[in-house]
C-alpha cells in the first residue's frame, strides 16, 4: 500500500469512528436540557479520562513492541494484547465514572443512566482503538476502516431502535456507542485472525508493559484530568449550562481533531522509526506534513464553522435540520473557533509526543504535559468567573504552548548527536551522508543502545524494517 493511500485509509478510518461518537453526541445535544447536556458533558470527559489508563499504561507500549516485529506477528498478538488491557481497562471506566456521580450533581435517574453506559462504553472503547492502531501499522489499514465502518453502521441501527423500543434518552448516547464497540471490537479481531499466521508470538507481559508505559500514563491522565477539572470548575462558577454549551460546540469542533487522529494513525511509525533510530531527518519531513495538513484543516473549518456569521453553512444546516443543537452550540460566540484552534495546536505536539515515547523520552512527555495541564487549569480557574465557557479553549491554545516549549528542549536532546547535522543539512538523507564515517560510528553504538534497551524492556526477536535498515547502513 503507497503512502498517500495509506494516509487517506487512515483520515477516513478516524473520520468515521469519530462520526460514530460524534452521533451520539450529536443526538445528546438535541435531546438533553442545556443542564442535562453538562452533566453528559462531564461524564464524556471521564469518558476520555478513564481510556487513558489501559492506552497509555498498556497499549502505547504494546504498540511500540510490536512496532518491530512482522504484520503477521502483529495480527496474531492482537487478541493477547487485548486482554491484558481488559481488567486495566474495567478497573479505570469504574473508578472515574464512580467520581463522576459524586461530583456531578444532578437528577438521579440521569446519573445511572448516562453512568452506566458510560461504564460499558469506556471500558471497550480503548481495546477498539488498540485494535485499529495496530491494524494501521501492520499495514491492513483497509481492515481499520472496515472496523470503523461497523461501529457507525452499529450506532446508527442502535439509536434508531433503541429510540423505535422507546428508550429513555438518558440510556441513549453512551449506550449505542457500547452497543457499537462491541460489535466493531468483534469484527476488528475477526479480521486480524484472518492474517495471524506467523509461527511464533511474542512474549507480551503485563508487569514489562506497565513499567514502560507508566511515565506515558502519567502524561496522559495529567492531561485528560486537567480538563475533567476544568469542565468541574466551569460548572461550579458558571453553571451546568454553561458546560452543555462547551459540549456542543464541541461536537461541531470534531473534524480537526479527527484529522489530527486519523493522520497520526499512519504518520507516527516513520517518526518513531526516526526517534528509535536517532536519525532526525528520517521523520523531519512526515512531521513538517503533519503540521501543515492541521494548520489548514484548522483554518478551514474556523472559517466555515467557526464564525458566528450569516453565511456560516454548518449553522445553516444545522437550523433546519435540529434548531435545537444551534441554540445550545453557538450560543457563545466564537466558541467554536477557539475550541478548534486549540485542538488543532494540541494534535501536533501529540506527533511529537510519540517521536519521544520511541526514543524513550517518556518522562520529558510526562514534564511537558504536567506543566501545560497545570497551566491550563489555572487560565480556566482565573478566566472563568468572567468568560465562562470561552476560559476553556483559552487555557489548551496556553497549555499546547508551554508543552512545545518543554518538547522543543526534549527533541534537540534527543537527537544530540552531530550526525543528525551531517544526515540533513537539505533536510534530506543522501547515501553520501550515510557513508560518512561518523554516521557509520554512530549508527554502530546506537545499535549497542538499542540492544541493551532491547534487553531491559523485552524487546526480543526485534525484526528490523528491510527499507529502513537499508537507509541506515547505505546499502
Amino acid at each position: 500500500m503507497s503512502r498517500r493511500v495509506a494516509m487517506s485509509t487512515g483520515v477516513a478510518d478516524a473520520g468515521v469512528a469519530s462520526l460514530a461518537t460524534f452521533l451520539g453526541g450529536l443526538y445528546a445535544a438535541a435531546t438533553l436540557t442545556g443542564a442535562e447536556l453538562g452533566v453528559y458533558g462531564l461524564f464524556f470527559s471521564g469518558f476520555i479520562l478513564a481510556g487513558v489508563v489501559p492506552a497509555q499504561l498498556i497499549f502505547t507500549p504494546i504498540e511500540v513492541r510490536l512496532n518491530t516485529e512482522y504484520e503477521t506477528v502483529q495480527m496474531k498478538a492482537l487478541p493477547r494484547s487485548s486482554l491484558l488491557g481488559g481488567i486495566p481497562s474495567l478497573l479505570a471506566s469504574a473508578a472515574v465514572v464512580a467520581f463522576v456521580v459524586l461530583v456531578a450533581g444532578g437528577d438521579r435517574g440521569l446519573l445511572v443512566a448516562v453512568g452506566l453506559t458510560t461504564l460499558a462504553a469506556s471500558t471497550l472503547s480503548p481495546i477498539q482503538d488498540h485494535v485499529r492502531r495496530v491494524l494501521h501499522q501492520a499495514g491492513r489499514s483497509p481492515w481499520a476502516l472496515a472496523t470503523s465502518i461497523c461501529q457507525f453502521v452499529a450506532i446508527l441501527t442502535a439509536i434508531v431502535a433503541m429510540n423505535l423500543l422507546g428508550v429513555d434518552a438518558h440510556w441513549i448516547p453512551m449506550g449505542s456507542l457500547a452497543l457499537a464497540n462491541t460489535v466493531s471490537l468483534a469484527v476488528g479481531l475477526g479480521l486480524a485472525r484472518r492474517a495471524a499466521t506467523a509461527d511464533h508470538l511474542p512474549e507480551l507481559r503485563l508487569r514489562e508493559s506497565t513499567r514502560v508505559g507508566s511515565w506515558l500514563m502519567y502524561a496522559t491522565l495529567a492531561q485528560a484530568g486537567s480538563l475533567f477539572v476544568a469542565l468541574l470548575v466551569i460548572q461550579r462558577v458558571s453553571g451546568s449550562a454553561e458546560v452543555g454549551f462547551y459540549e456542543a460546540s464541541r461536537q461541531i469542533s470534531q473534524p480537526v481533531w479527527v484529522l489530527g487522529t486519523g493522520l497520526m494513525a499512519v504518520m507516527r511509525p516513520p517518526v518513531m522509526r526516526a526517534a528509535e533510530s536517532r536519525v532526525a531527518s528520517l521523520g523531519a519531513q512526515t512531521k513538517r506534513q503533519f503540521f501543515l495538513l492541521l494548520a489548514g484543516a484548522a483554518t478551514f473549518w474556523i472559517l466555515v464553522a467557526g464564525l458566528n456569521w450569516t453565511i456560516n453553512p454548518v449553522r445553516f444546516v444545522l437550523d433546519q435540520i435540529r434548531p435545537e443543537i444551534v441554540e445550545k452550540a453557538f450560543a457563545v460566540s466564537g466558541l467554536i473557533a477557539g475550541i478548534t484552534l486549540g485542538a488543532a495546536l494540541w494534535s501536533m505536539t501529540l506527533i511529537i509526543a510519540a517521536e519521544l515515547t520511541a526514543g524513550d523520552r517518556e518522562r520529558g512527555v510526562f514534564r511537558a504535559h504536567l506543566y501545560g495541564s497545570v497551566v491550563m487549569v489555572a487560565f480556566v480557574a482565573a478566566l472563568s468567573p468572567s468568560v465562562g465557557a470561552w476560559s476553556l479553549p483559552i487555557g489548551v491554545v496556553a497549555q499546547s504552548i508551554v508543552a512545545a516549549v518543554v518538547y522543543r528542549t526534549e527533541v534537540r536532546e534527543l537527537y544530540h548527536t552531530d550526525s543528525t547535522e551531517i544526515l540533513a543539512p537539505s533536510g534530506r538523507v543522501t547515501r553520501r551522508s550515510l557513508n560518512h564515517p561518523a554516521v557509520i560510528a554512530h549508527n554502530r553504538e546506537l545499535e549497542a543502545k538499542r540492544a541493551e534497551r532491547s534487553a531491559r524492556k523485552t524487546r526480543l526477536h526485534v525484526v528490523p524494517d528491510p527499507d529502513d535498515q537499508d537507509r541506515l547502513t547505505g546499502s
